[in-house]
């Protein structure tokens, strides 16, 4: 066996608490997905709810009314897939938002990319560190106030490898495409784009949720800028402002 130096210790306490970190995470995964997995029928607080309008529709790049916060463009994220999520109808006639679909492909996206640490913002006020927890967070409320995370951070060390970033089209109309939907933005650096739609192509079929189609748009595209602000960007400054969420 050979011998560990003390020069070599820091590095190796640091690489060990990287695997527990990635383990632990995996488990939360797992652990998510199982209980996710189950029927709805099955599950606490959930209402009864018709599944034959749940489906979704893949997109690579971007198009008009779609940018990239601006935190993730200046950490070099500037690859975009997004999955379009469909609401579900309860059995009175309500929409609602896709709990399950929705932490199905986030378990799905944190699978795919190599990261160690992963943070999720709820909403201006909640933040957790791992999907098991934002499953604690929905099994906590009331199935109808169930509402999608603003954003997703993971990390390799210091590093943003990739980000999410909801959008929230069910609340407004939103144009083709995105009418009416949660839409869950990923930003990541180029060459995940194949890894990803994979991913979630065999969660919508695991679900039974037809994909409707893959709409491809501007491979790259600079963070949303406000017209009174134009003026300061013609002179050089960066005045991006974000289109969605708080980054």
């Amino acid at each position: 066996m050979l011998a560990v130096t003390a020069k070599q210790m820091p590095r190796l306490k640091s690489q060990r608490k990287a695997n527990d970190v990635i383990k632990a995470e995996k488990m939360a995964v797992a652990f998510a997905t199982e209980r996710y997995i189950q029927p709805m029928g099955d599950r606490k607080n959930i209402d009864d709810i018709n599944l034959e309008y749940r489906g979704a529709a893949f997109v690579s790049g971007y198009h008009e009314q779609s940018y990239p916060p601006p935190v993730a463009y200046e950490a070099g994220l500037h690859e975009r897939f997004a999955v379009v999520m469909d609401m579900v109808l309860s059995r009175v006639g309500d929409g609602l938002f896709d709990t399950e679909l929705f932490l199905r492909i986030m378990a799905a996206i944190i699978g795919a990319i190599k990261h160690d640490s992963l943070s999720i913002v709820i909403d201006s006020h909640n933040e957790v560190g791992s999907l098991s927890e934002l499953t604690d967070w929905y099994d906590s409320r009331d199935r109808l106030d169930h509402e999608p995370p603003f954003e997703m951070y993971l990390r390799q060390g210091a590093q943003l490898v990739a980000m999410t970033e909801t959008e929230f089209w069910a609340k407004i109309g939103g144009p083709d495409i995105y009418h009416d939907s949660y839409t869950l933005s990923v930003y990541t650096a180029e060459g995940s784009l194949g890894t990803l739609r994979n991913a979630c192509e065999q969660v919508c079929h695991e679900l039974g949720a037809p994909v409707s189609g893959f709409h491809v748009g501007a491979e790259r595209k600079e963070p949303f800028v406000s017209w009174w602000c134009l003026p300061l960007k013609w002179l050089g400054f960066k005045v991006w402002t974000p289109f969605w969420g708080e980054s």
